[in-house]
């Protein structure tokens, strides 16, 4: 076997070698891109998880400055609520006697004269002492119920005063009262509310960490294949670059590369008869296997 036929039987068992290499580098780049497609799939869902927890922890966060907000505006009902029912106390403590006595919401019972009441009888009486003739002692009685009637109205108008005072302070303080009850029960609420949203982020983190451990050894997988699949790379194109050499030195050429030789030449010839140069052989050849 000369040394030409030997270069002929070492270029077909590196060819051969070469198309085996290929085909190993496809298997390898579909096992990479297999990886990689799985890799990507848990990577789009912890994107996905880890938008929501933003989301939740947004949302969560709004409550918790709602539930401060309201506890301050709790906090200062309560200490209305304490004032209120200091005053309340304190108008009820001024005269106690007004809670056992015959007024009543305002009303008096039957038995007891009212503010007007009085006011009209001691005008009739003052009247009577202006108007008529009587007897000293009749007259001395007279002068002495009146007293006493005006000495009675002085007292059931600081009663009615007191209650008066008594009874705002009671509305204002139930008033009060009732807008805290109601502030409590708006911090309960945006508490509860933030505490839902606060539990939902835990089983959102719950997931991302479950879904980190499926693809972490995806990723750890994608890498092994990509570094498989770069080392084959090398050797394909080492390959390649030894079947080329070798084809070289036996003068093989690829019809690809014979075209674009012929392509050159042709293109050459032309501009020499554009040019008015004289053409050889070789140039008509060179055109025509253009056409």
């Amino acid at each position: 076997m000369n040394q030409t036929e030997s270069k002929k039987e070492a270029l077909r068992a590196l060819e051969k070698e070469f198309q085996e290499a290929k085909g190993t580098l496809s298997s390898l780049g579909k096992a990479k891109e297999d990886a990689f497609n799985q890799m990507r799939s848990f990577s789009t869902t912890l994107k996905s998880l880890n938008q929501k927890l933003d989301s939740l922890k947004g949302e969560r966060d709004e409550l918790s400055k709602k539930v401060q907000s309201a506890k301050v505006q709790r906090s200062a009902l309560n200490k209305m609520v304490k004032d209120s029912s200091k005053v309340l106390k304190s108008t009820r403590d001024s005269n106690p006697s007004s809670y056992n006595s015959g007024f009543r919401g305002g009303r008096y019972q039957k038995k007891e004269k009212s503010p007007s009441q009085i006011r009209k009888e001691i005008d009739s009486l003052e009247l009577k002492l202006e108007t008529e003739a009587m007897a000293f002692s009749k007259e001395k009685e007279i002068k002495k119920t009146i007293k006493n009637l005006k000495s009675e109205l002085s007292s059931k108008t600081e009663l009615e005063e007191t209650m008066a005072l008594a009874k705002d302070a009671s509305k204002e303080f139930h008033s009060v009262r009732k807008a805290a009850e109601d502030s409590h029960k708006k911090v309960q609420e945006f508490a509860d509310l933030s505490q839902e949203k606060h539990q939902a982020m835990q089983e959102v983190l719950t997931q991302i960490k479950e879904q980190r451990k499926l693809r972490d050894p995806k990723g750890k997988e994608y890498a092994a294949k990509k570094e498989e699949w770069t080392k084959q790379k090398a050797v394909v194109d080492d390959l390649a670059d030894q079947v080329r050499a070798l084809k070289d030195e036996l003068g093989m050429q690829s019809q690809k590369e014979m075209k674009n030789q012929v392509k050159e030449k042709a293109k050459v010839a032309e501009e020499k008869f554009k040019s008015g140069g004289k053409l050889t052989t070789e140039d008509i050849l060179a055109m025509q296997g253009m056409k």
